[in-house]
């Protein structure tokens, strides 16, 4: 019995998930380059979303 590793999703989420994992990539090489700690509003924008007004470091 040999093992189907198809899965099939609409285009639109296979992009999303594309996207997401590209953005997760960035975070840790950025990460794993930096001296110190990655501040808060540095993940937002690397992940793609904004932090509410005062919570950016």
């Amino acid at each position: 019995m040999g093992e189907n590793n198809t899965v099939t999703i609409p285009m639109e989420e296979y992009k999303n998930l594309l996207e997401i994992q590209t953005r997760a990539n960035i975070l840790k090489d950025y990460t794993a380059a930096e001296d110190y700690s990655v501040s808060r509003g540095m993940i937002a924008r690397i992940l793609g979303f904004e932090l509410n007004e005062g919570e950016e470091d």
